[in-house]
């Protein structure tokens, strides 16, 4: 996963989005913290998937969130 500034990914947004659409990931830092990430459209459907399916495991053992 490769880290870049926020400076950085206002500078090359759409070079990022196809590199992301095509697979890439990136953590978007501002003064050295991360605060975002850019995926593919595909990973962030299977991360909502993958999230979805823990809540509901966890109402199904009787455990809140």
């Amino acid at each position: 996963m490769n880290t870049i500034s926020i400076g950085e990914t206002k500078s090359h947004l759409s070079e990022l989005v196809s590199r992301a659409a095509a697979g890439e990931r990136f953590v978007i830092e501002r003064r050295g913290r991360p605060i975002a990430a850019l995926v593919s459209a595909d990973v962030l459907e299977r991360l909502e998937r993958s999230a979805d399916l823990l809540h509901r495991l966890a109402r199904a053992l009787g455990q809140s969130e």
